[in-house]
């Protein structure tokens, strides 16, 4: 593995293991400005199991990341929303800036709520999961200071209140498909 496996594949371990009488299915969210490589190499490796799925929305600042986090794998039970930063898609003097690799998705606000809604929400629904594991970094704050600039602009810019609403939204659906049952966990980089 990466070294960097995190709490949420962990509690989703636990869960289906010590719990498997109620969990057979476990769905993580990882809603973070960096994409959880731990996570996702964890989840691949259950490939086949159909017991876990992956849903990360994330920002990718540069194309040397590496193809990590970029693409979905639905065999593997892995869907990426991979947002661009904020600088690459916001108005720099008096030219538009966008990377022109990646399709016009910036990591403003409401690019971040269509992503849940359009993407995660519905994936997470159809897999219909015993638990939800929603893992959240707050570094996509505006001004947080693992919120990495360029020309004075963050890569992403939520408040406090998107964090709220994601949070409610995913409790909509653990209603729906298992049962309210969502552990919730800050990440936290060490």
């Amino acid at each position: 593995t990466t070294g960097n496996l995190n709490f949420a594949a962990i509690a989703a371990e636990r869960a289906l293991n010590r719990y498997s009488e109620h969990v057979h299915k476990v769905a993580i969210l990882d809603i973070d400005l960096m994409h959880g490589e731990g996570t996702e190499e964890w989840v691949r490796d259950k490939e086949g199991s159909g017991r876990v799925m992956l849903c990360s929305l994330h920002v990718v600042t540069d194309e040397a990341d590496g193809s990590f986090g970029r693409n979905d794998d639905l065999r593997g039970l892995v869907v990426n929303e991979a947002l661009s930063p904020l600088w690459k898609t916001q108005v720099a003097g008096n030219k538009k800036r966008h990377d022109t690799n990646r399709r016009p998705l910036g990591s403003g606000r409401g690019d971040f709520r269509d992503g849940v809604v359009r993407r995660l929400l519905p994936c997470v629904r159809a897999f219909g999961p015993d638990l939800i594991v929603l893992s959240i970094g707050f570094n996509g704050l505006t001004g947080d200071a693992s919120n990495p600039r360029v020309d004075g602009c963050d890569a992403m810019n939520l408040v406090e209140e998107d964090y709220y609403w994601v949070t409610q939204q995913v409790m909509k659906v653990a209603s729906v498909c298992c049962k309210g049952r969502v552990i919730s966990i800050l990440e936290e980089r060490a």
